[in-house]
């Protein structure tokens, strides 16, 4: 079987959130819902169809300063900035199903 995925685009053409069916007479389910942004920016959080909210941290130059989940556990955190660049590295890995 194949899943088809499907958003949500409100005004500005950005996403607010994902659903997907099993098939055409199943019933939706959600993927990500409430996606918020930052202005004139990226993506600031949104909330799994788990109910698990997800917050996505930047700096004043819109770099990814980290991503925390609801449960206040800090999911990636940044690497210390070589030449400028920054790398992200992994705190905490996810629960495998």
């Amino acid at each position: 079987m194949q899943t088809r995925p499907d958003s949500s685009l409100p005004a500005f053409g950005r996403i607010s959130g994902i659903t997907t069916k099993q098939s055409a007479g199943s019933s939706p389910v959600t993927i990500a819902s409430n996606a918020a942004y930052m202005p004139f920016g990226p993506l600031s959080g949104f909330t799994f169809g788990n109910g698990v909210a997800l917050t996505l941290g930047y700096d004043q130059d819109y770099q990814l300063t980290g991503i925390v989940a609801a449960n206040g556990a800090t999911l990636y955190a940044p690497a210390p900035v070589k030449k400028k660049r920054r790398v992200l590295k992994p705190v905490l890995a996810p629960a495998r199903a």
